[in-house]
């Protein structure tokens, strides 16, 4: 074998060395995020277990209200049956902390029959809220009887990718879900502590330690942006009233005129 084609065969064992290694990394990157990120899965895992089974045996007394509009809500309702489920196959990389909400009076309501009904029946279906409708005043309006049952969930599961836990709450006091997202390291006992009261509807930091709390000075900056819009709105409003106002005066005038001097 002659010396290049020497060289040609080792240089082609380095490329086939180097092809390898380029494919393996993806796997073992993911297996050596999961190896980290599982023990602290399972202490999320265990910590809400023992959580359910406390607040299933407590049975506390904690009424609440949850807001489906601005408009609407469902009133008084009681927390209870906390348990773990598991939305796929991999318990370890996911699970449900759940809960139910329910209450003895239903919440109704009457909206004009069409998009505005239709898009609240829909609001609430995603939401997984009960409804029933009746029709009233000849179909042009619908009448909603909102059942007063709702299920809270918080939703961990591991994003290997980024290399966090994801919670995803979803319907605590409103129809809506907020997602967070955690570094290893960033799941500590004093976040488990206000985690716990919050699920308790207890006072907590859960919203400021994660970054859902809006500081006082950004709410005035924001509420003198909204009153400054509404007084701009306002006088835009007056201005538009004023020159109707003065264009039906100079048609009038403009018709006297014409009657006076048969034009």
């Amino acid at each position: 074998m002659s010396t290049l084609e020497e060289l040609k065969k080792q240089a082609s064992e380095v490329t086939q060395r180097k092809q390898v290694a380029a494919a393996a990394p993806d796997k073992v990157t993911d297996e050596e995020k999961w190896r980290k990120l599982a023990p602290v899965m399972k202490f999320l895992k265990d910590h809400f277990i023992e959580l359910a089974e406390t607040l299933n045996v407590l049975d506390k007394e904690t009424l609440v209200d949850f807001e489906i509009n601005d408009d609407i809500s469902v009133s008084k309702l009681k927390g209870q049956n906390y348990k773990i489920t598991h939305p796929g196959e991999d318990k370890e990389k996911q699970f449900i902390f759940e809960f139910e909400n329910s209450g003895e009076f239903p919440t109704y309501c009457l909206l004009s029959a069409g998009s505005a009904a239709s898009a609240f029946k829909k609001s609430l279906t995603d939401g997984q809220i009960q409804c029933s409708t009746t029709p009233v005043d000849g179909n042009k309006s619908v009448k909603f009887e909102i059942k007063p049952f709702v299920r809270t969930k918080y939703f961990f599961n591991v994003d290997l990718d980024k290399d966090n836990i994801n919670l995803t709450i979803s319907n605590y006091s409103n129809i809506w879900s907020q997602v967070n997202s955690f570094k290893k390291n960033e799941i500590t006992t004093d976040l488990m502590d206000e985690l716990t009261r919050h699920v308790m509807r207890e006072p907590n930091k859960y919203n400021e330690m994660v970054g859902n709390v809006i500081s006082e000075d950004m709410r005035t900056q924001i509420r003198d942006k909204l009153n400054a819009e509404k007084t701009a709105q306002q006088a835009q409003a007056e201005r538009n009233q004023i020159n109707e106002a003065k264009k039906q005066s100079g048609k009038k005038e403009k018709t006297i005129f014409g009657k006076l001097f048969k034009k």
